[in-house]
């Protein structure tokens, strides 16, 4: 079996719901504050065109690549 090949007896329907829970996040307060904050940010460089970026540090296993995944997707609204 390929890797777009569907497992035996899992519909289309089955495979977007189980796509949609492996997307859900709970965001921590912490989380949450900080990524509302980075996207405030990310809105002022864009407004008044300022080349830049937001340093993001943290230990490994910590979520900046989760942290990254949600703020591309909610910038992109």
């Amino acid at each position: 079996m390929n890797t777009y090949e569907l497992p035996a007896g899992l519909s289309r329907d089955a495979l977007r719901c189980v796509n949609e829970i492996l997307d859900v996040v709970v965001p921590y307060p912490d989380f949450e504050n900080s990524l509302q904050g980075t996207l405030k940010v990310v809105q002022w460089m864009r407004e008044v065109r300022m080349p830049g970026g937001v340093l993001l540090l943290a230990d490994s296993g910590m979520g900046k690549t989760l942290f990254l995944q949600i703020l591309k997707r909610s910038s992109a609204d």
